[in-house]
């Protein structure tokens, strides 16, 4: 058995920031894949049957999903759980003609 016990402060530090930037690129496709879909928080949130306040959270940060989240809030937007995590397909949108912005129904 393998332990993963973290023994510095350099370490879980660096961890931190790369959790960190994992989660700012997650929460920033979600919302613009869901727009680029032209889908409202209401209607993605139906697919997955949760509400739109709990969507709202991932899309503003205030919930970090578990690796199973990640892969429902995929589901929802028809992507891969890999494509979430891309930290270029923000890039890649607004080469596009995409911009992230706040969708109204």
């Amino acid at each position: 058995m393998v332990s993963l016990t973290v023994r510095t402060g350099n370490v879980k530090a660096k961890i931190d920031k790369a959790n960190e930037g994992m989660h700012e690129v997650f929460k920033k496709n979600v919302k613009m894949l869901r727009v680029k879909r032209d889908l409202t928080q209401e209607e993605a949130a139906a697919r997955i049957e949760i509400t739109r306040e709990r969507w709202s959270e991932v899309e503003t940060g205030r919930n970090r999903p578990s690796f199973e989240k990640i892969i429902v809030t995929a589901l929802a937007l028809n992507v891969t759980p890999m494509e979430l995590l891309d930290p270029t397909l923000a890039d890649r949108l607004e080469k596009e003609g995409f911009r992230d912005t706040y969708h109204v129904k």
